[in-house]
C-alpha cells in the first residue's frame, strides 16, 4: 500500500478540502488510517495531574521571569524573559507544552544522576547524554512512559498515539475523519474507541493474499520452439537441395544454372535464417548484460549479412546471363566468375560498412522499462527491448541499411524482368519475380504489425519479424530451385524457347572458337543452312555457363 506522511503543518481542514478536491486521492484514503502522536491521553494519571494543575502555573510565570537576562538579572543584548498571556493556563490543550514538560523532567533527572550521594556533582554534556540513553533511565511521564534509544531519540512506543480512521459517509458520500483510538503506552497496546473501517467499506480486517505478479512480456517457450523448428526446417530444405546439387552436378539443366552462384544463394539464406535463434534470447534466458546486448545486434547483422549475399549472387549471376544473351553486335567478351565474384564481395562489404558504422556509433543494448503501475506505485507490467542509448541515435543507419536492400531487392526485380526472354534453364527470372512480389507483401503486411508492438509486446514482435525472416527464406528457396528439381526428375534437357543458337567450346585460358548470332527477320540469312537446323534445337554442349567454365568468352 501507500505511506502518507503529514507534516504538522497540514490541518484536517486542508486534509478533508483536498480529499473533496482529488477523488483519486479520496479513494486512496478511504480505509486507510492515520497515526499521529499527541502528547496526553485524558484518564492518564500523569496527564490529568498535570491538566488539573495548569491553571495554577500563571503564579509561577513572575517569578520565572526574574530568575531570567532581562528580568532581575540584567543582560545588555539577551532577554529571556517570558512574554506569555495568562490566558493559556485556563485550559492544557497544547500538545507540545506536555511534551515540554517532560522534557524538563528528563533534563533534571539526567542532571540529578551526575551527582554523587554526598551532593557532589560532575556536570558534562557526555555524561549527561549517557544517562539519558542509559537503558535503565525511564520514568512515568505525563506524555507516557519516558524512555529513549541509542541515539537519544524519544522511543516510538513511549507515547502516546491517536489512531484516526478514514471512512466514507455513505449519506453524503464525502471522506470524513472518525477518531477510532489511541495507543496507551503503559499498557503497550491499543485502545479503540470505534471499530475500524476498511477499504471497500468492510469492517473486518482483509485477508493477506500472494502479491500480485509482474508481468515480464518474456518470450514464450513454446514460441521460442515453434520458430526454431521452422528455422531447423529450412536448414534441412538447404541441406537436401546442396546434397541434390552435388549428386546432379553433371546434370545439363543444372549446369546451365551457374551452380557457383546458386551454393552463394544457399549460403546467404542459411546466413539469414540463423537470425531467428538469436532473436530469441531475453533476460529470460540469461542474465547477462553484455550477452543480451550482443544479441540486440547480431542478429541484425546475420540478417543483413545474408541476404546481401543471396540478393548480389542473383544479380551477378542475371548479369552474367544477359551479357551472352543480349549480345547484339557478337562483340568478344570475357566474364570470369572471379569477376562476377569480386562484385557480390563489394556489395558484401558495402553492407558490412553500413553495420560496422552502426556498432561503432549507436549500437542497441538491452533495455527492460516499465509499462504499467498500478495505483499505488507498484510495477504490475514491464517490457524488454533493444534501442540505442540515451543520447544515440540508430535510425539512420537503419534507414541506410533498409534503403540499400529495397535498392537490391528492386535491381534484383528489374533484372528479371530484362532477361525475362532468356530460356529458364539458364535463369529464374519468373520464378523471382514472384517471390519478389510475394516478398513485398509480407513487408507491408509486418513493418505495420512491427512498429505498432515493437515497444510493449516482445513476443509478438518476435513472432513478427521471425516468420518474416522464414517464409522469405523458404519460398525464395522453393521458388529458385523447386521447378528445377522438377525438370531434372521429369528428365527435361536443356532447351532454347527462341530462336538463338549458342555453340561454345570454351577453354580456361580465354581462347574460343564460339559463335552467337540471333535469328529474327532479317537477319536470319547470317546463319548457315546447318546453323538453322541447329538454331531451334536441343543444345548440348551448353558448358560456357556452367560452373565448370570459369570462363565465358561471346565472340
Amino acid at each position: 500500500g501507500k505511506l502518507f506522511i503529514f507534516t504538522e503543518n497540514v490541518t484536517e481542514d486542508e486534509l478533508l478540502d483536498l480529499m473533496r478536491k482529488d477523488s483519486r486521492f479520496a479513494e486512496l484514503l478511504n480505509g486507510s488510517v492515520r497515526i499521529s502522536p499527541i502528547a496526553g491521553v485524558p484518564g492518564h494519571g500523569r496527564f490529568d495531574e498535570l491538566r488539573n494543575e495548569w491553571t495554577s502555573f500563571s503564579q509561577y510565570l513572575e517569578e520565572i521571569n526574574s530568575h531570567l537576562p532581562g528580568g532581575s538579572l540584567s543582560h545588555e543584548l539577551t532577554n529571556m524573559t517570558i512574554d506569555l498571556d495568562t490566558s493559556v493556563f485556563s485550559d492544557l490543550t497544547s500538545d507540545v507544552a506536555v511534551a515540554a514538560y517532560d522534557a524538563a523532567v528528563t533534563t533534571a533527572i539526567a542532571l540529578c544522576k551526575q551527582c554523587d550521594s554526598e551532593g557532589e556533582c560532575d556536570f558534562n554534556f557526555r555524561g549527561f547524554v549517557d544517562s539519558i540513553v542509559n537503558a535503565s533511565f525511564e520514568f512515568e511521564g505525563a506524555s507516557g512512559i519516558v524512555h529513549f534509544d541509542e541515539t537519544c531519540n524519544r522511543r516510538p512506543d513511549s507515547y502516546a498515539q491517536l489512531l484516526e480512521n478514514f471512512v466514507t459517509n455513505s449519506s453524503s458520500g464525502t471522506l470524513e475523519i472518525i477518531f477510532a483510538g489511541h495507543w496507551v503506552p503503559s499498557a503497550d497496546q491499543w485502545a479503540y474507541d470505534e471499530a475500524l473501517h476498511y477499504a471497500g467499506g468492510r469492517k473486518d480486517p482483509p485477508r493477506f493474499t500472494d502479491e500480485i505478479p509482474t508481468e515480464y512480456n518474456y518470450i514464450k517457450a513454446w514460441e521460442r520452439a515453434l520458430v526454431n523448428s521452422f528455422a531447423i526446417l529450412v536448414y534441412c530444405l538447404l541441406s537436401v537441395i546442396c546434397v541434390w546439387m552435388c549428386i546432379y552436378k553433371e546434370d545439363k539443366i543444372v549446369k546451365a544454372s551457374q551452380p557457383v552462384f546458386l551454393y552463394v544463394v544457399l549460403f546467404g539464406i542459411g546466413v539469414s535464417t540463423g537470425a531467428v535463434f538469436s532473436l530469441g534470447i531475453d533476460d529470460n534466458v540469461t542474465s547477462d548484460m553484455d550477452a543480451l546486448d550482443f544479441h540486440c545486434m547480431f542478429p541484425v547483422w546475420l540478417w543483413s549479412m545474408g541476404t546481401t549475399l543471396l540478393t548480389s549472387a542473383l544479380l551477378v549471376k542475371f548479369y552474367r546471363i544477359m551479357k551472352v544473351f543480349n549480345n547484339k553486335h557478337l562483340k568478344r567478351v570475357i566474364i570470369t566468375v572471379r569477376d562476377m565474384l569480386f562484385v557480390v564481395l563489394i556489395l558484401f562489404s558495402f553492407n558490412v560498412l553500413i553495420l560496422m558504422l552502426w556498432q561503432l556509433l549507436a549500437p542497441w543494448r538491452w533495455h527492460r522499462e516499465t509499462i504499467e503501475i498500478d495505483i499505488f506505485d507498484k510495477v504490475i507490467e514491464t517490457a524488454g527491448s533493444c534501442s540505442a542509448d540515451s543520447g544515440k541515435n540508430s535510425v539512420p543507419f537503419i534507414c541506410v541499411l533498409v534503403l540499400y536492400h529495397l535498392a537490391l531487392f528492386f535491381l534484383l526485380g528489374y533484372m528479371a524482368y530484362r532477361s525475362r526472354n532468356v530460356p529458364t534453364d539458364f535463369q529464374e527470372g519468373y520464378w523471382i519475380s514472384l517471390a519478389v512480389a510475394f516478398e513485398l507483401q509480407l513487408l507491408l503486411l509486418g513493418i505495420p504489425i512491427v512498429l505498432a508492438v515493437r515497444d510493449t509486446d516482445l513476443s509478438t514482435l518476435y513472432l513478427t519479424v521471425s516468420l518474416i525472416i522464414i517464409i522469405m527464406n523458404s519460398t525464395l528457396t522453393v521458388l529458385i530451385f523447386g521447378p528445377k528439381m522438377v525438370r531434372v526428375y521429369q528428365g527435361k534437357d536443356v532447351t532454347i524457347d527462341s530462336p538463338v543458337l549458342l555453340s561454345s567450346n570454351a577453354s580456361k585460358n580465354g581462347s574460343s572458337n564460339s559463335s552467337l548470332s540471333k535469328v529474327n527477320g532479317t537477319s536470319s540469312q547470317l546463319l548457315t543452312s546447318e546453323d538453322s537446323k541447329r538454331a531451334n534445337a536441343t543444345v548440348s554442349d551448353m558448358d560456357m555457363i556452367s560452373s565448370n567454365a570459369d570462363t565465358i568468352v561471346i565472340s
